[in-house]
C-alpha cells in the first residue's frame, strides 16, 4: 500500500507542508547556532573584562596576596591560575583571532596588555569553524583567556556549558499557525480547481456513453475555464458527428431493405435448390449487416458488433 497521496489536493498539501517543515527546521537550526554564537561572545566579553581587571589588581598588589585574590575571584564556571605560559597557545588550543581583535578594540581604554583568546578541547576536534574556531560540539570546549603579567600569564578557563533547554513556544505556535493557514488556503484553492475538473470527468463519461449532454459552466481559474470551454465545443462537434453518422446509417439501412427483398423474390425463381440455398444464406448475411447498421444508428449499445464479411456472388447472379 503506497503512502503517497493520490489526489491533487492531498499531494499539494503534503508537498507544501514538507517544504514548510524543512524551511522552519533550517531556520530554527540557524537561529540556535546564531544564538549560541552570540551567547559565547557575551560570555567572552564578560570574562575578558574580569581577567583584565584582575590582572591590573595583581600587578598593583603584593605577590603574597595573589593566591587569595585569585581564589576570591574564581567561581564554579570561572577558573584562574598564574602560569609561566599562556594556555591559549598550548596544545589543543584553537585561537579565536577575530573575536580577540574585536574585544581588544572594546577594551582599548584599559591599560595596554597582551591578550590571547582561544578554545581548548581535551582532544583535537574533527572540524573547526574557520571564522570563529567553533567546534561542532561545544559542550566539551572551554574558553581560554590569557592576559600577560610582568612575570607569567594570568590564565582563565571559562566553562561554555549549554543553556538549559527551553521549548520555543512562540516559534512552535508560529509554525502551527502557518501550517493551518497553508492548509486552508490550499484547500480552498484546489477546491476551485478540483470541482470543475470533477464535473468535466462526469461529463466526459456521459459523453462516452452517448447520454444527454449539458453544457458545463465555465468556473474556476482562467486555465480551467479555457479547458471547460474547449470541452463544450468538442462535445458539440462530436454530438453533431454522431447524429450525422446515425442519420447516414439509418438511410443506408432503409435503402438496402428494398433491394434485399427484391433479391429474395428473384431467388425463389431459381430452379437449382443448392444454388438457391447458397444465395439465400448470402442474403441473410447481408440482412444481418443491415440490421446491425440500423441498431447502431438507433444507439442500441446491446446490438451485436458489426462484422465485415467477404461474400462471393457468382457473376451471373450479380446482374440480378
Amino acid at each position: 500500500m503506497s503512502l503517497w497521496p493520490r489526489s491533487m489536493r492531498s499531494q499539494l498539501i503534503f508537498l507544501l507542508l514538507g517544504a514548510l517543515v524543512a524551511v522552519q527546521c533550517l531556520s530554527i537550526w540557524l537561529f540556535l547556532d546564531e544564538r549560541h554564537e552570540a551567547m559565547m561572545r557575551v560570555t567572552a566579553k564578560d570574562a575578558v573584562s574580569r581577567v583584565l581587571n584582575i590582572a591590573n589588581e595583581l600587578q598593583n598588589t603584593d605577590s603574597a596576596l595573589h593566591a587569595v585574590m585569585i581564589r576570591a575571584a574564581e567561581s564554579q564556571e570561572f577558573r584562574l591560575s598564574v602560569d609561566a605560559i599562556a594556555l591559549a597557545q598550548g596544545r589543543h588550543a584553537f585561537p579565536l583571532n577575530r573575536l580577540q581583535h574585536e574585544l581588544q578594540r572594546v577594551f582599548a581604554a584599559m591599560p595596554p596588555r597582551e591578550l590571547l583568546i582561544a578554545l581548548r578541547s581535551p582532544e583535537p576536534p574533527p572540524s573547526i569553524r574557520p571564522e570563529l574556531g567553533l567546534h561542532e560540539d561545544d559542550d566539551e570546549l572551554e574558553l581560554i583567556i590569557s592576559a600577560a603579567l610582568p612575570e607569567g600569564w594570568l590564565n582563565a578557563r571559562v566553562d561554555l556549558g549549554e543553556a538549559p533547554f527551553q521549548w520555543a513556544w512562540p516559534a512552535i505556535m508560529s509554525i502551527l499557525l502557518t501550517m493551518g493557514t497553508v492548509i486552508t488556503v490550499v484547500w480552498l484553492l484546489v477546491r476551485r480547481i478540483a470541482e470543475p475538473l470533477q464535473s468535466l470527468v462526469l461529463a466526459t463519461r456521459r459523453l462516452g456513453q452517448e447520454q444527454a449532454m449539458v453544457h458545463l459552466p465555465c468556473s474556476g481559474p482562467a486555465e480551467v475555464q479555457q479547458l471547460t470551454a474547449c470541452f463544450n465545443e468538442m462535445a458539440d462537434r462530436l454530438i453533431q458527428l454522431l447524429a450525422e453518422r446515425s442519420r447516414t446509417l439509418a438511410a443506408i439501412g432503409h435503402d438496402l431493405r428494398s433491394p434485399i427483398t427484391a433479391m429474395r423474390l428473384r431467388v425463389e425463381l431459381i430452379d437449382d435448390d443448392e444454388e438457391r440455398e447458397r444465395i439465400g444464406l448470402c442474403l441473410d448475411e447481408i440482412e444481418t449487416l443491415v440490421q446491425a447498421a440500423l441498431a447502431l444508428a438507433s444507439g442500441n449499445s446491446d446490438a451485436e458488433p458489426v462484422r465485415w464479411l467477404s461474400i462471393e456472388v457468382p457473376p451471373h447472379y450479380r446482374r440480378v
